[in-house]
């Protein structure tokens, strides 16, 4: 398995109060659907447990929530990827009101297209990453 690191973000906010606004994938959506870009990103769909990525490249992947560990860490696996997609949200208190959070990807990607894929996914982990500290706001 290959892993891609996102880049760290703090948030000014108590790690429960993080782990609570990233547990609630309503909350995601809310944030998602009120950025200014949001028309250039692409579709995502939300359940209770799961949201799905609607690209023209792949098609869709939808990403079930298959562990939650209270308050440092959600994991998401990609449900219907070509590739088998684990993507990890960390959280770890700095202070009493201050919370890191880092994105982990890991995939299995075949040697070949490891240098054509992994870049990409570096990208969307910092992406993903910067997302996630807007978000707890």
């Amino acid at each position: 398995m290959a892993k891609y690191k996102g880049k760290s973000a703090v948030i000014d906010r108590p790690i429960a109060s993080v782990y609570e606004r990233f547990s609630d994938l309503s909350v995601l959506e809310e944030v998602l659907r009120d950025r200014p870009d949001a028309s250039q990103m692409a579709e995502i769909k939300f359940d209770d447990n799961s949201l799905t990525i609607v690209n023209n490249q792949v098609g869709e992947i939808r990403f079930d929530v298959t562990e939650r560990v209270e308050p440092t860490k959600i994991v998401f696996t990609a449900a219907n990827s070509p590739l088998p997609i684990v993507m990890t949200i960390n959280m770890l208190a700095i202070t009493e009101n201050s919370t890191e959070v880092s994105t982990e990807i890991d995939v299995e990607i075949p040697v070949m297209l490891k240098a054509f894929i992994g870049p990409k996914l570096q990208q969307v982990a910092d992406q993903f990453g910067v997302m996630m500290a807007g978000m707890g706001r």
